[in-house]
C-alpha cells in the first residue's frame, strides 16, 4: 500500500498537504509500516474513513503516515 505514494501522482493525484485529521472528503492517505510492512490505504468520504472494508469514524493509528492526495 505504501507505493501507492509514487503511482499515485502518475495517474494526476497530488499532494495536498493535509494531514489524515484535516483531509477533506474524496482524499487518499497513505501509510507505511503495519504488522507485515505492507502500509495501510483509506479514502475519506462523508466525514468518515473507508478502509476497503468497511467505514470508521477515524483514521487508522500505529503506522506512519506518508501524506494525503487528491484529484
Amino acid at each position: 500500500a505504501w507505493q501507492a505514494a509514487g503511482i499515485l501522482p502518475k495517474h494526476g493525484f497530488r499532494r495536498t498537504g493535509h494531514s489524515p485529521a484535516t483531509a477533506r472528503n474524496g482524499e487518499v492517505c497513505v501509510y507505511s509500516g503495519g504488522p507485515a510492512g505492507h502500509g495501510h490505504i483509506e479514502v475519506k468520504r462523508n466525514g468518515r474513513w473507508w478502509y476497503g472494508y468497511g467505514y470508521k469514524p477515524n483514521p487508522i493509528s500505529g503506522r506512519r503516515f506518508i501524506a494525503c492526495f487528491a484529484k
